[in-house]
C-alpha cells in the first residue's frame, strides 16, 4: 500500500547529465556536434570562440544543446573547462526528457553539471503545474529551493501574472532524491493569495517513491452521534510487503477511537487485520424502548486470510465481530446488516469443485422481528463435478452434493442435513429454430434434526427427527425465437416460450425444517426455473406448465425496447409448498411481467406481479434514469406484498429517487432521498441535498445529510460535509 502523499514538482538541474565537452572552432560557425563521455551532445550556436588560452568556451546567439532527449537554450553558455563549470545567460529554457520546460534568468553547472545553481526559477510541467524559486541549488542527489511556490492551476490568459486560486509556498524545500522525500520549512497553503494553513516543518515521500512511513492525510468534520471529529492515522512501512497502521478518532461527544491495522504479503498468501477500541456510551433497544447505557468498552475486529497452498488448493478465513449493534455505524466503520464469519478450504480441479467452511453469523439487526438467534454452521461442505460436453447421451452430466450442519447456542433448532443432486441436461436446436432443454434430476436429501420447536410436535412427541427425501424430476423447456429485419436499423424478435415440469408429489414437508427457503418470491428471473425455491430445504414437488412470451425490437445502436409476461399453472391444487404471498400459493401462479424502453439518454424498466385470479397487484417495481446534458434523474419504487413465514411478512412500499442539475461548467446541485410508503408508513427515511463546484484546478463539495431512523440502530443521524479536491494533491475530479 502507497502512503498518502503530497505531491510537489522538483527538476534535474543537471540537464545534460555528467557531460564532458570537447574540440570547437575559433571562428563563427552555424552547427557543430561535441562528443561526451556518455552520450554525444548535438549542438547549435550562432557563434563559438574560444577565450583564455582556449580554457573557455563562448556560445552565443540561439544556443541550442540536445542530449539524450533533454534541451538546454540560452542566448549565451560559457563553459569553463579547468573549472569544470557551465553557466548560461539570458531566457535559458531547459527541456527535460519528461516534457517540462523551466526557465531561468541565469544557470550555473559545476562537478560535471551534477551539482548547479539556478536564480529566478519558472517552472511549467507537462501536467500543468507551475513552480517558482528565487534560487535553486543541487548538490548530487539534494535539490534545495528557496522562497519557492508551487501550484496546478493553469495561468490566466488574460492576465498571466495573476494571483492563482492556490499555491503552496515555503522558505526553504528540500528534495533528497535517494531518501525519496521532500522536506518543507515555512510552509504556507494560500487560496487567492491568503494564507490559510501554516506548518513550521512539513515531510511526505516524493512522487517516485511506492512505499513510505508516515502521517496519512486526515479527514474531520461534524456527526450528531459524534459531535465534531478529528481522524487521523500514521502508516508505518515494516518492509515492501509488510505495513501497520494506526490511528485515532478524537471526538467532542462520543470519546477517542483507538485504531490498528495490520498487513502483510507473503507471495502465495497475504494477512490483513484491522480493528478499534473505545469507551463510550450508547443507545440500546430493550423491549421496543431506547435505553441508554452506561460508558463500556466497545470496538471491532476484522480480519482476512488467504493461502494459495498450490494451483488446485486454497484455503483461507475472514473474521468479523463488534462489540455491539450500533458500534460500525456510529463510528462510520460499515453498514452491514449480519457479519459473517468463516474459514474455509476449496480444491479447484478440472471441472471438479470442492469446499470446505465453518460459518458464522452475528446479526446487528436492532429490529424485533429480524434479531434471531444466528446459527453456527459446522461444518458446511460442498462439492460439485461436470462431465465435458456431448459426453453423455448427447449431452452433459452434472453432480452436487453437500453436508451442512447447523448448530444454534440456545435454545434454537440443530440441523443436519445431507443432499445427493444428480442431473442430465441436453439442449437440442430443431432445423425450424425451436430450442428444447432437456433437464432429468434425481435427488436424495436426509434431514436429521433436534430441539425441534415445541409449538411444531404434538404432546409427548419427541424433539429430535430424522427424514428422508427422494425426488425424480424432468423439465423440458421449448423456446422458438422468430425474427424479422425492421428495415436497415434493427430487428423485431418475438418468442414464445413454455415449459413442462414432471415430479411425484412428496407430500407435506413440516416435519423438515426450513431455514434456507422461507423468502422464495416468483418473478420473470426465476419463472421457468426448474426448482423455484432459493435453497435447499424445500424442493417443489408435483407437475406444472410454464408459459410465456417475449416480444421486442432491437436496434443495431443498443437502443430496444421489449416486453415479457408469463406464468406458470400447476396440474394438481394438494399440498402446495409455497407460502401466501409469494405469487406461487395458488395453482394457477401470479402473472410475472416486464416491460423495459431503453434510449440514447432514457431509461425505463417496469417489472409487475399480478394476481393469477384478480389480476390484483402484488408487486411493482420500476426503474427510471434520464441523463441530459444539464438534467439527470433516477428513480426505484417498489411495492411488494408482506411474504408469511419469512423474516418480512409486512407489505413494503418506497421510492428512492436522485437528482442533479448542471447550472453550468462549474456549478451543480444535486439531492436524493429515501420516503417510506408501507406499512409502518414512517416517511423520509434519507434525504441529502448538496452543491459541487469545479474550477480548472480545483473542487467544492457541500453536502447535508439525514437519516431519520432511530438512535438504537446507530444510523440516526445528521452531518454536513465539506470537501476541497486540489489539482495533483489528491480528491481531484473535473467532469
Amino acid at each position: 500500500m502507497k502512503a498518502s502523499k503530497l505531491r510537489y514538482y522538483t527538476f534535474a538541474l543537471a540537464l545534460l547529465g555528467s557531460t564532458c565537452l570537447y574540440g570547437g572552432q575559433t571562428h563563427a560557425q552555424k552547427s557543430t556536434s561535441i562528443i561526451s563521455e556518455r552520450q554525444p551532445v548535438a549542438f547549435a550556436a550562432d557563434e563559438l570562440n574560444y577565450e583564455q588560452n582556449g580554457d573557455v568556451l563562448i556560445a552565443r546567439g540561439n544556443v541550442e544543446l540536445k542530449q539524450d532527449g533533454r534541451v538546454l537554450r540560452a542566448k549565451e553558455i560559457r563553459y569553463n573547462i579547468p573549472d569544470d563549470k557551465v553557466e548560461a545567460r539570458g531566457g535559458v529554457l531547459l527541456i527535460d526528457r519528461q516534457g517540462n520546460r523551466h526557465s531561468a534568468d541565469n544557470v550555473i553547472l559545476r562537478n560535471k553539471m551534477r551539482d548547479g545553481f539556478i536564480q529566478e526559477l519558472q517552472t511549467r510541467l507537462i501536467d500543468d503545474g507551475r513552480i517558482w524559486a528565487e534560487e535553486a541549488e543541487r548538490e548530487e542527489e539534494t535539490f534545495r529551493f528557496k522562497k519557492a511556490r508551487y501550484t496546478a492551476c493553469k495561468p490566466c490568459e488574460d492576465n498571466p501574472d495573476a494571483t492563482p486560486p492556490w499555491q503552496l509556498s515555503a522558505k526553504e524545500v528540500l528534495w533528497d532524491r535517494e531518501d525519496q522525500m521532500i522536506y518543507y520549512k515555512g510552509a504556507w497553503f494560500e487560496a487567492a493569495g491568503v494564507p490559510l494553513f501554516y506548518s513550521p516543518y512539513f515531510a511526505h515521500p516524493d512522487s517516485t517513491v511506492e512505499q513510505k512511513s508516515g502521517l496519512l492525510f486526515p479527514s474531520f468534520g461534524f456527526r450528531s452521534q459524534l459531535g465534531g471529529f478529528y481522524n487521523q492515522d500514521y502508516y508505518y512501512a515494516l518492509s515492501p510487503s509488510q505495513d501497520v497502521t494506526l490511528g485515532a478518532i478524537v471526538t467532542t461527544e462520543a470519546g477517542v477511537v483507538a485504531k490498528a491495522g495490520y498487513r502483510q504479503h507473503f507471495g502465495n498468501a497475504v494477512v490483513e487485520v484491522d480493528g478499534s477500541l473505545t469507551k463510550s456510551e450508547r443507545i440500546d433497544d430493550v423491549n421496543n424502548r431506547e435505553v441508554k447505557r452506561d460508558a463500556e468498552a466497545r470496538g471491532h475486529l476484522s480480519g482476512k486470510a488467504r493461502w494459495d497452498v498450490s494451483e488446485n488448493w486454497r484455503v483461507g478465513s475472514d473474521l468479523n465481530f463488534a462489540s455491539d449493534e450500533q458500534y460500525l455505524r456510529q463510528y462510520d466503520f460499515g453498514y452491514e446488516d449480519v457479519l459473517t464469519s468463516r474459514v474455509y478450504a476449496e480444491r479447484f480441479e478440472d471441472r471438479d469443485y470442492f469446499q470446505a467452511r465453518v460459518v458464522g453469523f452475528q446479526d446487528l439487526r436492532t429490529d424485533s422481528f429480524a434479531n434471531v438467534d444466528q446459527p453456527l454452521l459446522l461444518p458446511m461442505l460442498q462439492a460439485e463435478s461436470y462431465s465435458d460436453p456431448n459426453a453423455a447421451f448427447g449431452g452433459r452430466w452434472h453432480w452436487r452434493g453437500s453436508l451442512l450442519h447447523l448448530v444454534r447456542d440456545g435454545n434454537g433448532q440443530d440441523t443436519t442435513r445431507i443432499v445427493n443432486d444428480g442431473n442430465w441436461q441436453r439442449r437440442v436446436v430443431a432445423p425450424m429454430g425451436l430450442i428444447t432443454t432437456f433437464d432429468a434430476n434425481l435427488r436424495a436429501d436426509m434431514f436429521h434434526t433436534t430441539d425441534i420447536d415445541p409449538d411444531r410436535v404434538n404432546q409427548g412427541q419427541s424433539q429430535e427427527d430424522t427424514e428422508m427425501r427422494l425426488f425424480p424430476q424432468l423439465h423440458i423447456r421449448s423456446e422458438l425465437p422468430m425474427a424479422k429485419r425492421a428495415g436497415s436499423q434493427g430487428d423485431f424478435l418475438i418468442s414464445p416460450q413454455v415449459a413442462l415440469t414432471l415430479a411425484p408429489n412428496l407430500g407435506e414437508a413440516d416435519a423438515i425444517p426450513n431455514e434456507d427457503s422461507a423468502d422464495t418470491q416468483l418473478d420473470i428471473t426465476n419463472l421457468f426455473d426448474a426448482n423455484r425455491f432459493t435453497g435447499d430445504d424445500r424442493i417443489e414437488d408435483r407437475s406444472r406448465v410454464t408459459y410465456g412470451m417475449k416480444a421486442g425490437y432491437y436496434d443495431y445502436e443498443g437502443r430496444y425496447a421489449d416486453v415479457f409476461f408469463g406464468q406458470s399453472y400447476r396440474l394438481e391444487d394438494n399440498d402446495n409448498p409455497f407460502a401466501s404471498g409469494s405469487g406461487l400459493s395458488d395453482q394457477y401462479s401470479d402473472f410475472v411481467g416486464r416491460f423495459r424502453l431503453q434510449g440514447w439518454k432514457t431509461g425505463f424498466d417496469y417489472s409487475f406481479r399480478l394476481d393469477g385470479r384478480q389480476l390484483m397487484a402484488n408487486r411493482h417495481e420500476l426503474n427510471l434514469d434520464y441523463r441530459g446534458d444539464r438534467f439527470d434523474f433516477s428513480g426505484y419504487y417498489l411495492y411488494l406484498e408482506g411474504l408469511e413465514e419469512s423474516s418480512i411478512p409486512q407489505t413494503r412500499e418506497q421510492v428512492v429517487a436522485q437528482t442533479g442539475y448542471k447550472i453550468n461548467d462549474q456549478w451543480r446541485l444535486r439531492a436524493d432521498g429515501v420516503y417510506d410508503l408501507g406499512d409502518a408508513r414512517t416517511g423520509v427515511l434519507r434525504s441529502s441535498v448538496g452543491f459541487d463546484y469545479t474550477a480548472e484546478c480545483y473542487t467544492l463539495t457541500v453536502q447535508a445529510h439525514r437519516n431519520f431512523t432511530d438512535e438504537s440502530s446507530g444510523e440516526s443521524d445528521t452531518s454536513i460535509t465539506f470537501r476541497i479536491g486540489l489539482k495533483n494533491l489528491g480528491a481531484f475530479e473535473q467532469n
